[in-house]
């Protein structure tokens, strides 16, 4: 059995794959060795080796953090919980996934839109060049924590319209401005908590004020990442991440105002990875 993983921040999605070719899906919290204790990463892949019908001969992991530092902290975790496949291990970032995800050996540019984001230049089997996303202090325009912070800073500061306002504090009674200060600056998980409010922009995507905030910030994903890339607009663009498939079609008119072409828009590169591994 070969086991591949797809890991964001939030989730991962695992796939094991059997000889004869049928495939089994499993969902785990996410597996990032950079924001992740020692304690949750085991506890974590513990887990997992439970519910798996065999221990697998080989390991794919593309996961969120996988790099330099974090790549080797991910091999030892797997190693540890998984010692039959030790010989037999992949760790790679979540970047690289996706584009073989989802546009398989076909040279592009390669988006992540999710909880947080990032890019990357793909010859069709490795990445090339990477404009650095930067984290969710620095950068991850156009991703769900960036959308988060940017509706948090309307609605605490009395920017939205009375009615948006009284159907955010109608859905979310805890977000007032003490307790939104105090799980940003002093508790752990500050990124996903800004990405919990994403399904209210969803959800109010036709209200222009609303709209306003979801362009702005794939207008700055696309100028500050993007954009970055020499030639880009001559090249096919695929997405993958749970924003790019929710906000899909303000994500093509906004890659159509830019001069972008988007060859496909996936919620997760699983698929394809299946095929292409």
């Amino acid at each position: 059995m070969k086991l591949i993983a797809d890991s964001g921040s939030t989730k991962t999605h695992w796939a094991s794959v059997m000889p004869d070719g049928k495939c089994a899906h499993l969902y785990t919290e996410g597996l990032n060795p950079l924001t992740r204790s020692e304690s949750e990463l085991i506890g974590i892949l513990t887990s997992l080796r439970q519910k798996l019908p065999c221990a697998p001969a080989r390991i794919y992991f593309y996961g969120a953090g996988c790099r330099d530092e974090g790549r080797q902290y991910m091999y030892d975790f797997l190693r540890q919980t998984f010692p039959e496949a030790a010989t037999n291990m992949v760790v790679e970032s979540d970047l690289l996934g996706a584009a073989r995800g989802a546009l398989g050996r076909e040279a592009g540019i390669v988006g992540i839109l999710g909880t947080g984001s990032n890019s990357g230049r793909y010859d069709g089997m490795r990445i090339i060049e990477n404009i650095p996303p930067l984290g969710f202090i620095l950068g991850d325009e156009g991703s769900g924590v960036a959308m988060g912070r940017a509706l948090l800073n309307h609605v605490l500061r009395g920017r939205l319209k009375p009615t948006l306002l009284q159907s955010f504090y109608a859905k979310y009674p805890d977000a007032d401005t003490n307790n939104v200060i105090s799980r940003v600056y002093r508790q752990p998980a500050a990124n996903t908590y800004m990405a919990s409010f994403v399904p209210f922009l969803v959800e109010n995507r036709k209200d222009a004020e609303i709209r306003d905030i979801i362009f702005h910030e794939l207008k700055c994903y696309f100028q500050h990442q993007l954009s970055s890339y020499p030639d880009a607009r001559k090249e096919p663009v695929a997405f993958v991440g749970g924003m790019a498939f929710a906000l899909q079609e303000e994500l093509l008119e906004v890659a159509e105002e830019e001069g972008f072409r988007i060859r496909r828009i996936l919620k997760e590169p699983m698929e394809g990875l299946v095929k292409f591994l």
